[in-house]
């Protein structure tokens, strides 16, 4: 491999480095969770290429009794408890014409909630899952930003770039070897 080449990889292994993603909101809605159907956007397809993040905050009345909820947990904020890995309820996207429940981690005192998605299909369909829609009362606000895809080096690349930093290395010594 030459000089030039060396040169050339190291560079090349840089910019495989960088990203450029600029995030684009594709929705900001109010999620009824009154309905089983939940919010379709009609026209919004998205990739299983691109990264994107869903963003839910709110909370509202889950049951007759008063009951409080949010994105992930219910009976909030006293005894919050997590909703998706007992009762099946909480938001949820589809993935390629499958539900898929979303979980966005621990218990947020805000009520707001955030994960980064990626490998989603289909038209955007955002909804809460919960067995009994009748005794629900209110609306979570939801964001869905399409982040776009990133750049992951390859394993090759890191070779690529040190091999160019250790032929620019060898170059100069040999250059001052000769002086």
């Amino acid at each position: 491999m030459t000089f030039k080449a060396l040169v050339a990889a190291a560079a090349l292994g840089v910019a495989a480095f960088t990203t450029s993603a600029q995030a684009v909101t594709i929705a900001d809605f109010q999620l009824d969770v009154t309905q089983a159907a939940g919010n379709t956007f009609a026209g919004v397809e998205l990739s299983a290429d691109n990264f994107y993040q869903i963003t839910v905050s709110g909370t509202f009345t889950i049951r007759d009794d008063g009951l409080q909820a949010d994105a992930e947990f219910f009976n909030v904020p006293s005894n919050p408890q997590n909703q998706t890995s007992s009762t099946e309820i909480g938001v949820g996207i589809f993935n390629g014409g499958s539900a898929q429940d979303i979980d966005f981690g621990d218990f947020s005192d805000t009520g707001e909630y955030s994960v980064i998605l990626t490998g989603l299909t289909g038209t955007l369909q955002v909804f809460y899952a919960d067995t009994f829609y009748d005794n629900n009362s209110g609306f979570l606000s939801v964001t869905v930003e399409d982040l776009g895809t990133t750049v992951i080096p390859l394993p090759g690349t890191a070779v690529l770039l040190l091999s160019g930093i250790g032929a620019l290395a060898l170059r100069r010594r040999m250059i001052a070897e000769r002086a």
